[in-house]
């Protein structure tokens, strides 16, 4: 699941795992902690569920050096 421009979250078919894409390291992180936002995401997605915000990773601003 893609949310915006924000977050790439994951959970596997069977609901055993939920996890994020941790763009500095390069690899997904399993981190049950978001298991509620991405059934919450794929209820809405679905149209099975009102609408309502999720919380999702977001990485620290990083200094942009030119």
């Amino acid at each position: 699941m893609r949310v915006g421009r924000v977050s790439l979250m994951y959970r596997t078919i069977d609901g055993g795992e939920t996890g994020y894409y941790d763009a500095s390291k390069k690899s997904w992180v399993p981190d049950s902690s978001y298991k509620p936002a991405v059934e919450t995401a794929i209820r809405v997605a679905k149209r099975s569920g009102a609408l309502e915000l999720l919380t999702v990773p977001v990485p620290a601003p990083q200094e942009v050096r030119s």
